[in-house]
C-alpha cells in the first residue's frame, strides 16, 4: 500500500507520505509472499507451525489497521458528486484489477467457460479466487466509510462519530445475517466481518483523536514522560509474552471456534503493535528503511502478481518441492520476487496495462481520481 491519506472534503485529496506506514506495509508484503511460499510449496506441516501462525496473524491485520488510520482523516461531510467520484476511483483501483487478473487466469489456464457469471461469482458473490477476497473486502470497507460520511449531520465531531459508528454497525450486522443464515462466503461476509475488527476500530479511534486537538497534544506530551516510557517497555514485554503464548498454543489458521477467532483478533493487534515498535527502531538503519519503503510502494502489485503466479503454478501442477524447507523457500521466494518485479516493470511502462491490472496505480488517472489509502 502506498502511504497516502485521504481527506474527504470539497478540496482535492492530498497525498502525505508516512514512512512508518510504508515500512509496515512493505514488511507485511514480505510476510504475505513468505506465507504463500510456505503454504503452496512447503511441507504441509509448516502451516501448523508457530512461524506460520506469526505470519498469518499479522500480514493482513497490519494493512487493515493502517488503512483504517489513514481513512480517519475523513471527517467532513461530503457531497453526492464527490461521493460518486470517489466510488468510481475505488472501482478503477480495486475492482478493475480483479476482473483483469481473473480473466487472464482463466485464459492462461485454458478455462474456456468464461461468462458473466464466471466473473461475477469469484469477484462479488464468492470472492475466494486468488486475492479477490482481499480487494473486494477493502472495497466494501472504503464504500461503507464513504457512505458513513453522510451521517456527519451536526457540528459536534463526537456526535457525528457516534452516528457514523451506528451506521457501520448496522451494515456489519447485515453481513452477519448473511454469514449465519445464508453462506459465510457469500459477498465475502466471512472476511468482511473478521477484518472489520481491525479496519473500523482504527478508523473510529483515529477520527476521534484527529477531531480532538487537545487530546492529541496531551497524548504526545504524555509519551515524552519517563514513567510512561518505562510503562511502555513493561507493556511491550507483557504483550510480547502473551503474543508468543498464543502463537505457541493455538492453531490460528484452521481452528474456527469462537474463542480462537477472538484470539486471532487479539493476536492481530498484539502482533501489529509489537511489529510497529520493532520496525520503528530497525528502520533507523538506512538500508532497512529504504528497502521496506520500496516494497511498501508496490504492495498492491506484489500482492496481485505473486498470487496469480502461485495459483497458475498450482493449477498446472508445477508445484515441486525438495522437502528441504530453506532451499524451497529461497528458490520460490526469489522466483516470485523476480516475476513480480519483471511484470511490474513491464506493465508500468504501458499505461493501458497499468490501468487494467494495477488500477492505474501511479498514473495521472490515479493521482486525479483516487489519491487515497486504497492499496492493500
Amino acid at each position: 500500500m502506498m502511504a497516502q491519506t485521504m481527506q474527504i472534503s470539497s478540496v482535492p485529496i492530498q497525498k502525505t507520505k508516512i514512512k512508518l506506514f510504508d515500512q509496515l506495509r512493505g514488511f507485511a508484503s514480505f510476510l504475505i509472499v513468505a506465507g504463500h511460499v510456505m503454504s503452496y510449496f512447503g511441507d504441509p506441516s509448516l502451516t501448523n507451525s508457530m512461524l506460520y501462525n506469526f505470519i498469518w496473524s499479522v500480514q493482513i491485520p497490519i494493512f487493515m489497521i493502517v488503512s483504517g488510520i489513514l481513512y480517519s482523516k475523513s471527517t467532513d461531510k461530503i457531497s453526492f458528486r464527490f461521493f460518486v467520484k470517489q466510488i468510481f476511483g475505488t472501482i478503477v483501483y480495486l475492482i478493475v484489477p480483479i476482473v483483469s487478473w481473473t480473466i487472464t487466469y482463466q485464459l492462461i489456464n485454458n478455462i474456456t467457460s468464461i461468462s458473466i457469471m464466471s466473473l461475477i461469482n469469484p469477484i462479488f458473490l464468492y470472492p475466494t479466487l486468488g486475492g479477490n477476497w482481499f480487494l473486494s473486502t477493502l472495497f466494501a470497507f472504503i464504500s461503507i466509510t464513504l457512505v458513513s460520511l453522510f451521517f456527519n449531520l451536526t457540528k459536534s465531531h463526537t456526535i457525528n462519530l457516534i452516528l457514523r459508528s451506528v451506521f457501520i454497525l448496522i451494515v456489519l450486522s447485515l453481513f452477519l445475517i448473511v454469514y449465519i443464515f445464508l453462506n459465510p462466503l457469500l459477498f465475502g461476509s466471512k472476511y468482511i466481518l473478521f477484518y472489520s475488527t481491525f479496519f473500523f476500530p482504527s478508523l473510529i479511534l483515529g477520527s476521534f483523536i484527529r477531531a480532538n486537538d487537545k487530546l492529541s497534544r496531551a497524548l504526545l506530551n504524555l509519551m515524552n514522560k519517563r514513567r510512561v516510557r518505562l510503562l511502555s517497555i513493561f507493556l511491550f514485554a507483557l504483550f510480547a509474552a502473551l503474543y508468543v503464548y498464543i502463537l505457541a498454543t493455538c492453531n490460528l489458521v484452521y481452528d474456527e471456534s469462537l474463542i480462537v477467532v477472538l484470539l486471532r483478533v487479539l493476536s492481530g493487534y498484539l502482533g501489529s503493535f509489537l511489529l510497529s515498535a520493532i520496525l520503528y527502531f530497525a528502520c533507523k538503519i538506512n538500508f532497512v528503511s529504504k528497502t521496506l519503503m520500496y516494497f511498501g510502494k508496490y504492495t498492491l502489485e506484489i500482492f496481485l502478481v505473486h498470487l496469480f503466479l502461485f495459483n497458475t503454478m498450482k493449477y498446472k501442477n508445477l508445484l515441486v518441492n525438495t522437502n528441504i524447507f530453506i532451499f524451497d523457500f529461497l528458490i520460490y521466494f526469489l522466483i516470485a520476487a523476480a516475476f513480480c518485479f519483471a511484470i511490474i516493470f513491464l506493465f508500468k511502462k504501458i499505461k493501458l496495462l497499468n490501468l487494467l491490472f494495477f488500477g492505474g496505480h501511479g498514473s495521472l488517472i490515479f493521482k486525479k481520481n483516487i489519491k487515497a489509502a486504497h492499496s492493500p
